[in-house]
């Protein structure tokens, strides 16, 4: 059972069947955990996301610089969460900031080992091992159809649609590990 996995029991959540985890209601997990979201002008244009822990209050403000209605706010929510999940002791306070930079795969190599934490949390969080297997079988023959220059691109169009993770860079990890991208 991975953290993500773990994290969601410790709530009391049961892992559903993989076909039916995703895509992952992050809104709710957030419920589960006492964190309350909102989109906070005042942050500065450089915090992309704060989640502030005082008490028993717990909130994550998302900057709406970066449109409160695009997906890449799902990894950046799951990213938080893996910081909460993993390097959060209850009832001690807490301000996590993530700042605005650029998440390509050259950038995850030189990434602090809590944020490699928080990154890998993400990715089992909204890109569970066993719902992605279930993908590539179902899409494996349309897959086969494709030229091979096409194929990663065809992977990265139908794991974003289906787990709601967006840009195709939040993907590439998970997709290399499944030997679906180079």
């Amino acid at each position: 059972m991975n953290k993500a996995e773990q994290f969601l029991n410790s709530l009391g959540s049961e892992i559903a069947p993989a076909e039916a985890f995703v895509p992952v209601n992050l809104l709710e997990i957030l419920d589960d955990c006492g964190i309350r979201l909102c989109f906070d002008g005042d942050l500065d244009g450089e915090i992309v996301a704060k989640l502030e822990i005082v008490g028993n209050k717990k909130t994550l403000r998302l900057n709406p610089i970066d449109n409160p209605y695009r997906l890449e706010n799902r990894y950046l929510v799951a990213h938080v969460l893996g910081h909460y999940a993993l390097h959060c002791q209850p009832g001690a306070d807490y301000i996590i900031v993530e700042r605005r930079r650029e998440y390509n795969e050259a950038a995850k190599h030189f990434l602090a080992a809590v944020e490699m934490e928080a990154c890998s949390f993400a990715d089992d969080l909204l890109l569970p091992i066993e719902a992605c297997r279930l993908v590539m079988e179902k899409f494996q023959g349309e897959a086969q159809e494709q030229s091979s220059y096409e194929q990663e691109h065809f992977w990265k169009e139908r794991f974003a649609s289906i787990f709601g993770v967006q840009p195709p860079v939040y993907l590439n990890h998970r997709l290399r590990y499944l030997g679906l991208m180079s």
